[in-house]
């Protein structure tokens, strides 16, 4: 049995760029520009965030230290300072 093969489909070739035909190219290539330029935006966000997060903790750690004075009045910094949770719990 013989199968005729288009003219169009025998002769088709495809340009090579980096060993990868174009098809291969682009989607390898284009995440990678797109990371580029995100990232200075990116990066500015996470550490907005983190300073923002940074905040909250040492609010909550400004509270619970006035909560642990409160409750052990008897105690000061230095003492506290030298606790573990063994000694706590």
């Amino acid at each position: 049995m013989e199968v005729k093969i288009n003219r169009e489909i025998r002769d088709y070739t495809e340009s090579m760029f980096f060993g990868l035909s174009l098809r291969q190219l682009v989607p390898s290539v284009l995440p990678q520009i797109i990371r580029e330029t995100g990232f200075d935006s990116t990066d500015k966000f996470l550490s907005e965030m983190a300073a923002r997060k940074r905040n909250i903790l040492n609010n909550y750690v400004a509270q619970l230290e006035t909560i642990i004075i409160t409750a052990f009045p008897q105690y000061t910094f230095e003492q506290m300072r030298d606790w573990n949770i063994e000694q706590i719990c």
